[in-house]
């Protein structure tokens, strides 16, 4: 237990100095970024990571994902860090960025895309995705970490069966095509309502954020450092975690 408790406690350290990075990138070049999920939820609760988790959840907006990725190579040479995405590595089964070290996460870097107004075309947009996403990651060769419940493997596994002739009769490239295009959707509205973390592992309603949050962001503590998140975060954290999301889980679910 010791042993496990001092590397989570590098990976912490890791994915501080890593974020670091991100952030001053991020500033300097004048792009908006917004602490997500677990990490701002631990911002929340203590000013810091959740002792039991291991890396940074941020989220760019689809309008400004190319120009960070494209910056965030450059910003990591000569460190300890890679970023790395599909463009840099094909066999990568995200349709997002990360930044590693030594081949563990240290952040995930969500695209936070626009969705539509009309309910309907909102929950289309949102399977379209999941089913696209799910044969991608099976393209690529993903498998649940082999300490995911007994539940999530036999899910995993019946998906496969039925995703296997779509996997070997669909190209990547030919499914890269129409997911890039279902994620670019609704990327010429002016005004959207709302946004999805389109690659998240939660629902379609966890993972709806108003397009008001992210206009009118608010700045938290994390780790020593002012950081930047969705405006009214403590509607975010409730509509992703529930009412209760101050109150750390019991240690058997952590």
């Amino acid at each position: 237990m010791k042993l496990y408790e001092e590397a989570l406690l590098q990976r912490h350290a890791d994915a501080i100095e890593a974020f670091g990075i991100f952030r001053n990138c991020c500033e300097a070049n004048d792009v908006n970024y917004y602490l997500l999920a677990g990490s701002l939820l631990g911002a929340v609760r203590s000013g810091g990571i959740i002792p039991w988790d291991d890396d940074i959840d941020v989220g760019i907006k689809q309008d400004d994902y190319e120009r960070i990725r494209a910056l965030l190579p450059a910003a990591y040479q000569n460190t300890r860090f890679q970023y790395v995405d599909r463009f840099i590595c094909p066999s990568f089964p995200r349709m997002f960025g990360k930044v590693l070290i030594d081949g563990y996460s240290c952040i995930d870097i969500f695209v936070l895309v626009k969705t539509a107004v009309d309910p309907r075309d909102k929950r289309r947009h949102w399977n379209r995705k999941r089913a696209l996403y799910a044969l991608y990651k099976r393209k690529c060769g993903w498998k649940p970490a082999r300490d995911v419940s007994l539940g999530s493997r036999v899910k995993y596994s019946i998906k496969g069966f039925w995703l296997k002739p779509f996997t070997v009769a669909i190209s990547k490239d030919q499914i890269i095509e129409w997911l890039t295009r279902v994620e670019d959707r609704y990327i010429d509205l002016q005004n959207p309502e709302e946004y999805f973390n389109f690659y998240s592992i939660y629902s379609m309603d966890r993972e709806t954020i108003q397009a008001k949050w992210l206009s009118n962001p608010s700045i938290v503590e994390f780790e020593s450092m002012s950081v930047q998140t969705v405006g009214d975060y403590e509607s975010y954290l409730r509509n992703l975690y529930g009412d209760d999301y101050m109150m750390p889980p019991p240690e058997n679910l952590r």
